[in-house]
């Protein structure tokens, strides 16, 4: 009896609810793009606002990914044209359980653009910005060997 009880009190203790407890993944809302002649913003919905800090931006060769964490798509890999000169495509792919991540297919080598793009929390939104003048001087000194 008396290991009975040890054994109860035991995972009373583990399973406390004083722990905190990880956050419902968030699912990942409509996506689109608007351009100018300055610059590119493509806007990521979400059901609330996300749980995660400011997104991460990463450099994959042909495309840039956009880290959301604690997030899921339904619709991993559904490609759309973001009609800008220097942004092909993009499409969301869950690129583990819990983690979604948004590629910018681009239209130069993606070590270029991070010093051109940025990603900021807006409310329920994510919008991701490519200034057209900062890719153009990176490209630019590409070309003049600089």
């Amino acid at each position: 009896m008396f290991a009975f009880i040890f054994l109860f009190l035991c995972a009373e203790t583990a399973f406390s609810l004083d722990q905190p407890l990880s956050p419902i993944p968030m699912n990942l809302g409509p996506i689109d793009s608007e351009v100018d002649a300055k610059s590119t913003v493509i806007s990521v919905r979400f059901e609330a606002k996300p749980s995660f800090e400011k997104p991460k931006i990463e450099a994959h060769g042909s495309f840039l990914q956009v880290v959301f964490p604690n997030t899921i798509t339904t619709k991993s890999g559904q490609f759309s044209d973001a009609k800008s000169p220097y942004i092909r495509k993009f499409a969301a792919f869950q690129v583990d359980d819990h983690t979604v991540g948004l590629r910018l297919f681009v239209s130069a080598d993606a070590e270029k653009f991070l010093g051109a793009v940025n990603a900021d929390i807006f409310e329920n939104r994510v919008l991701i910005v490519l200034d057209h003048n900062a890719i153009e001087k990176n490209l630019s000194k590409e070309l003049d060997g600089v």
